[in-house]
């Protein structure tokens, strides 16, 4: 395999960089609302599952501001501007905000779903990012998913 590719300022070329930084911002947004929910669950979870959940989320909110990170600086890289609005991110995020019931439960569900969103959103990054031979992006991502997947699965076997 050839890999066709510009190295200039470590960027990629035209319109393809563009799109492929409106894809990692649509992730960084969707992360950050991801992030911003999980924060609020390990603030406010009450209930019989309360040690667990509130273990389980600071764990998760610790790897989100880390992977939000990676995803803010690949943009960077990429030469384009993160999203840093809270605005934007409400905007061009694939996950809403929360509600107010924080039982053990129902976290446990909200969670499950946001992970597919989570999951979905950064695969079609990465599918997008092969597209147009941008296998830094493509790597760091896979690394986001294989967490996830693995998170995902942890919280479907307790929930069962």
């Amino acid at each position: 395999m050839q890999l066709e590719r510009t190295h200039k300022k470590l960027g990629l070329r035209g319109l393809e960089a563009v799109e492929i930084v409106e894809n990692l911002n649509t992730s960084l947004s969707t992360y950050q609302i991801f992030y911003h929910k999980v924060q609020n669950f390990h603030w406010n979870v009450e209930g019989s599952d309360f040690f667990d959940i509130h273990e389980l989320t600071e764990g998760l909110y610790n790897e989100s501001i880390q992977n939000i990170d990676i995803l803010a600086e690949r943009v960077r890289l990429l030469g384009g501007v993160p999203y840093y609005r809270l605005s934007d991110y409400i905007q061009h995020s694939k996950i809403a905000e929360t509600t107010h019931d924080l039982s053990g439960d129902n976290i446990k569900l909200i969670l499950l779903e946001d992970l597919e969103v989570l999951l979905k959103v950064l695969t079609e990054t990465a599918n997008y990012s092969i597209k147009h031979n941008d296998y830094g992006t493509v790597h760091v991502i896979q690394e986001m998913i294989h967490g996830l997947e693995m998170m995902h699965y942890k919280l479907h076997s307790w929930l069962k």
